[in-house]
C-alpha cells in the first residue's frame, strides 16, 4: 500500500474526521470534545490516510465510552512533531489484549457484539508507519484510554495548502452548526 503525500491543513482534516462521527456520538449520548488549537500547521502526508487514523481512533473512543460521558481529541505540534491524542472515559483496554491491540482482528466488543472487524487499530498503526510515525496507547488517569499518534518531522507552519482556510478562521467542514460552533468555541478557548 502506498501513500500520496501532499500538504494539507491539519486542523481541517481533524475536524472533517470528527464530523463523520457526530451522529454516531449523538446516538450514544457521548460528547465529543476537541482541543486542536495547538495543531495550526500543515502536514505533508496522505490526507485520506491521516483522516482514516483520526476517524478510526475517535470511532473506537466513542464506542467504548459509556453514554453521558465524553471522548475527545487533543492535538498539538510539539518540537516539530504532530501529536494527536484521542481519549475516552471508558473501561480501558482489557489486560488480555493489551500486547496485541494493534494486530489485525484483535478486538474487545465488551459483550456488545458491535460487529467490528478488529482491523481499525492495525490500520491506524500501518498508516502511521507509512508516514514515519506511530500509534501507542496508555491508561487515562481517572479511567479510559488515550491513543497517541505521533508524526515526527512532518509539520510545517510556514504555509497553507492551496484552497484551504487560513489558520485563524475555524473550519467547519460540513458539521452541523451546533457542533461547528462548539468546535469554534474550543478553538477560541471559550469552552473548558
Amino acid at each position: 500500500i502506498s501513500i500520496v503525500k501532499k500538504p494539507f491543513v491539519i486542523r481541517n482534516a481533524i475536524i472533517h474526521a470528527a464530523s463523520l462521527i457526530e451522529a454516531f456520538a449523538g446516538s450514544r449520548s457521548v460528547r465529543v470534545m476537541l482541543n486542536i488549537e495547538g495543531a495550526g500547521g500543515v502536514l505533508y502526508g496522505d490526507e485520506m490516510k491521516f483522516r482514516q487514523i483520526v476517524y478510526n481512533l475517535l470511532l473506537n473512543a466513542v464506542k467504548f465510552t459509556p453514554p453521558g460521558t465524553s471522548a475527545g481529541i487533543d492535538a498539538a505540534i510539539e518540537d516539530g512533531t504532530l501529536v494527536v491524542e484521542v481519549w475516552d472515559e471508558g473501561k480501558g483496554v482489557p489486560a488480555g489484549i493489551r500486547d496485541r491491540v494493534f494486530e489485525p482482528f484483535v478486538r474487545d466488543d465488551g459483550g456488545r457484539g458491535d460487529g467490528g472487524s478488529g482491523l481499525g487499530l492495525s490500520i491506524c498503526r500501518h498508516n502511521a508507519l507509512l508516514h514515519g510515525g506511530d500509534v501507542s496507547f496508555r491508561d487515562r488517569p481517572g479511567g479510559g484510554t488515550v491513543f497517541r499518534l505521533t508524526l515526527p518531522g512532518a509539520v510545517s507552519a510556514m504555509g497553507v495548502a492551496a484552497g484551504s482556510q487560513p489558520w485563524n478562521e475555524p473550519a467547519t467542514c460540513g458539521l452541523s452548526s451546533a457542533m461547528a460552533g462548539e468546535m469554534i468555541e474550543y478553538e477560541n478557548g471559550a469552552i473548558g
